[in-house]
């Protein structure tokens, strides 16, 4: 299997069998929920993440605590399984199936990542200074 993610949003996880097409499903749930839902859905399939081929992840832009979220979990698959992880950055209007197409049709120039995915934000952090004095009052 293929896995294809989506997880840029703060509310919804998209998943997909890039070897299926009536694989796409999207899961109403926040971040917490990602790896229970990625979960299911592999048993649904009957596949043990150590015998993914690959796993096609939007790197962004989006939310920073959902991507954050995500890529932990894909990483880890990759560190523990040897997992290829492949990284897609698709537009913010863009529909998940229009993006697994274009997968699918080859137009992206995508090569496994060497080292480990990493998020694309949809705007630079916000950073704010602490307020607290030394003691943290």
């Amino acid at each position: 299997m293929r896995l294809y993610l989506n997880g840029s949003d703060l509310e919804q996880l998209v998943l997909a069998d890039l070897d299926s097409e009536k694989s796409l499903i999207v899961v109403k749930t926040p971040p917490e929920g990602y790896l229970k839902e990625i979960d299911a859905y592999l048993k649904d399939f009957d596949v043990l993440p150590a015998s993914l081929e690959g796993i096609y992840v939007v790197t962004g832009p989006g939310s920073a605590t959902a991507l954050r979220t995500l890529l932990s979990i894909v990483n880890t698959i990759k560190f523990a399984f040897n997992t290829k992880v492949y990284s897609v950055q698709k537009n913010l209007d863009e529909q998940d199936s229009v993006t697994i197409k274009n997968l699918l049709n080859k137009n992206f120039d995508q090569h496994a990542d060497e080292a480990f995915a990493e998020p694309v934000y949809e705007s630079s952090p916000r950073i704010t200074v602490s307020k607290k004095d030394n003691l943290g009052r």
